[in-house]
């Protein structure tokens, strides 16, 4: 191809075709080169030059094996230059964005002709979300749990089954810079797992988790799908953006909130009781996944009410406002006790 386009610029898609030497167009390469957007300056959409490429292409080994037999047309017997005829493409429309960033980054493993959230400008414009770099880049310094609401595209998904069973996902997306893992537990991947594929465009909010020598990650706590400029209608988004953006509450308020006034301390916590009903529960595995999975130092103690006995060995957690929130969801608030 280089060596053909020293001779002249390709004038026409036709004109590529009938300039390469008929054995060495191979479909497969000139549908890669189609989806990658080679041919985009030619003056053809690239929804209909997908559509007759291959009779083209067989239209050319035709003629070139003919040739071959020595079989001469009439305009080559007087001698006359050989026109091909002009294509006649199908009048369909163009690809949309997303379907030809798509087949980009199928062809090559990246995007050329622009982002996959460009087609979510005008949803992202009112969301304001985070930029993602402003968190994971070398240079910056995050904060640990902090409340951050990112936008992107999904780009991978693990989905894995925890000791009970219940189902949860690891998955990345990536913003116009950067790109972050995202967790979403069981109850959160219950009630967003449609929404949890490649190439979906979200918007999710939830909190920062630090952990030392791993780039930091999303626990999250809500996603939201984004719209498409064609179909977006200010009018109908809900923006919970403010509520999103409030600082989430220090341990010592959640513990306020959790004790009794009579027992209330000007102290930050030092241990963690979980009332379960007994070894064998369903309540009592789950909660047992949500301290394995942060691990940590804060000591984490198990009440077995069917024996009344408290667990002498304490897990060891790392604690924050996030897993205290999935416990009192799982347990009940009154079976989470912070001392």
């Amino acid at each position: 191809i280089l060596e053909e386009r020293r001779r002249g610029a390709f004038d026409s898609f036709e004109d590529f075709i009938n300039r390469m030497p008929s054995g060495e167009l191979n479909k497969r390469m000139v549908e890669s080169l189609l989806k990658a957007g080679t041919f985009d300056g030619l003056g053809v959409f690239r929804s209909r030059l997908l559509r007759v490429y291959e009779t083209m292409i067989d239209q050319a080994t035709e003629k070139g094996r003919n040739n071959l037999d020595g079989q001469l047309d009439m305009f080559s017997m007087m001698g006359a230059d050989t026109v091909a005829p002009k294509c006649e493409y199908p009048d369909i429309p163009e690809f949309g964005v997303r379907e030809k960033l798509l087949m980009e980054k199928e062809a090559t493993g990246m995007y050329f002709s622009g982002q996959m959230l460009d087609e979510y400008s005008k949803h992202l414009e009112i969301l304001a979300p985070d930029p993602i770099a402003d968190y994971v880049a070398d240079e910056c310094e995050p904060v640990d749990k902090a409340r951050v609401s990112f936008a992107g595209i999904v780009t991978s998904v693990t989905t894995k089954n925890t000791k009970n069973g219940d189902r949860m996902a690891f998955f990345t997306i990536e913003d116009r810079a950067a790109e972050i893992e995202c967790i979403a537990f069981a109850r959160q991947y219950g009630e967003y797992a449609h929404l949890i594929h490649t190439d979906s465009g979200v918007f999710v909010s939830g909190t920062l988790s630090l952990r030392e020598d791993e780039p930091p990650k999303l626990l999250i706590n809500r996603i939201e799908g984004l719209v498409e400029n064609e179909r977006f209608r200010p009018e109908t988004v809900k923006t919970e953006r403010e509520t999103m953006r409030e600082p989430a509450p220090r341990v010592q308020k959640t513990t306020e909130a959790a004790s009794t006034p009579t027992s209330r301390q000007s102290e930050p916590p030092k241990r963690l009781f979980l009332r379960v009903p007994d070894t064998k529960s369903v309540t009592y595995c789950k909660a047992l996944n949500l301290v394995e999975l942060f691990d940590g130092s804060f000591p984490v103690y198990f009440f077995f009410a069917d024996e009344k006995r408290y667990e002498t060995t304490p897990h060891g957690m790392s604690l924050s406002d996030y897993v205290l929130e999935e416990l009192r969801a799982l347990l009940g608030a009154e079976n989470v006790i912070l001392k």
